[in-house]
């Protein structure tokens, strides 16, 4: 802040009258670039940044949770259309059963039978493709 009003005062003479404001915040402007480049290399982390560094648990876990979501994508790629868009719209829009039903086109009621039955066909698939894996 006070680089700001030094440099204005060194180069008041060259000011256009007409604009002192504007040329005024031009300066400060320009002062904020300069700050910024010279600590550029002295910015420090934040110390969020040194806890998102990954140790080999949070890799595995990352590889597990990136196999699970494949799973579930095989699951629901075997889902009729309907139930997929219903399982999609409120699972995982997180939208309510009304709007859902609304976005579908379809009876609210309907809606819950079809969400129902897709919820139904997801843990049953899930449970064949677990013990199919053992």
């Amino acid at each position: 802040m006070q680089d700001v009003f030094y440099k204005a005062y060194l180069y008041f003479e060259v000011c256009p009258y007409s604009n002192i404001k504007s040329w005024l915040f031009t300066v400060a402007k320009n002062c904020y670039i300069d700050y910024i480049r010279k600590n550029k290399k002295n910015i420090l982390k934040e110390s969020k940044y040194f806890d998102e560094i990954h140790s080999e648990k949070d890799i595995e876990k990352e590889i597990i949770n990136k196999n699970e979501v494949k799973d579930t994508y095989k699951v629901l790629e075997k889902l009729s259309v309907k139930q997929r868009k219903a399982i999609i719209l409120c699972d995982f829009k997180e939208l309510s059963y009304k709007e859902s039903a609304i976005i579908m086109n379809i009876n609210l009621n309907y809606f819950k039978v079809l969400l129902f039955r897709a919820r139904k066909a997801v843990r049953e698939n899930m449970k064949g493709s677990k013990k199919s894996e053992r």
